[in-house]
């Protein structure tokens, strides 16, 4: 192997090895050795991610998932971190997003679809005698109109125009909010020049997404960089927000 390709797969196989749980991880270290892949202290590539206090666990789930097996999820809330609830669920798919991670799963006694945050499972139990049932179609298709990981099934599908200012235009342009994402150009783009005169600079884009908790925060998060034009029922709660941040900061008691 040439130099570039013995790193590349060490760190990959470090990648693995950071998932403690998942079956024949132990194996991955003799494969290092056996393919002579030399230890080298020296980063290169730098990743980021958010280790679990439990580190099992999430290697325990994917085995779950993979042996199609219900499981009993002891997990609490942030808002009641000492009061153990229990579920039985069908696991699907985990899901990272904005460095956690998430187990996506079916109730066994509706078949509602759950998301749980794995910092807030406490145990997973298989239950190798419950009747597993696969998700009906393919579960990544559920995120296609969405940001992160809160499905609102309730929400339609908005087609958002916003637009940003000619500072931010470049990093929205290359990161996009959603993969719907689109550059609005030729007569449309006139056409919005005209409705919003003060808009001259800058430039327009599109957005189709269900209305969320991620996609409030997202485009809010541009600060004055970022203004939602339609539809009005997303540009209300976006100025709801910061109408909110703005009387939080002008109530802000000071002592010293």
């Amino acid at each position: 192997m040439s130099d570039d390709e013995e790193y590349l797969l060490k760190e990959a196989l470090s990648l693995l090895g950071q998932f403690e749980g998942l079956p024949n991880l132990d194996a991955l270290e003799g494969l290092r050795l056996g393919l002579g892949v030399r230890k080298n202290e020296r980063k290169i590539i730098s990743l980021t991610k958010n280790p679990l206090e439990n580190s099992n666990l999430l290697g325990e789930l994917f085995t779950t998932i993979s042996h199609r097996q219900v499981v009993e999820l002891h997990y609490h809330k942030f808002s009641s971190p000492h009061t153990e609830l229990t579920v039985n669920v069908h696991p699907y798919l985990l899901k990272e997003y904005n460095r956690r991670w998430f187990l996506f799963a079916a109730a066994e006694s509706d078949r509602k679809l759950l998301c749980f945050s794995l910092d807030r499972i406490d145990n997973a139990v298989p239950l190798p005698s419950h009747k597993y049932i696969d998700y009906d179609g393919d579960i990544s298709e559920v995120f296609d109109d969405t940001i992160g990981v809160t499905i609102n099934e309730k929400s339609p599908v908005y087609n958002i125009v916003f637009w940003v200012s000619d500072i931010s235009k470049d990093y929205v342009a290359t990161k996009p909010i959603h993969d719907s994402q689109k550059n609005i150009s030729g007569s449309e783009e006139e056409k919005l020049r005209r409705i919003y005169p003060t808009l001259s600079k800058g430039r327009f884009f599109s957005i189709d997404c269900k209305e969320n908790y991620e996609l409030i925060r997202e485009l809010t998060s541009f600060g004055k960089e970022l203004i939602v034009l339609t539809p009005v029922i997303i540009r209300k709660k976006i100025e709801n927000r910061i109408t909110e941040m703005f009387d939080n900061y002008k109530s802000l008691e000071i002592r010293i």
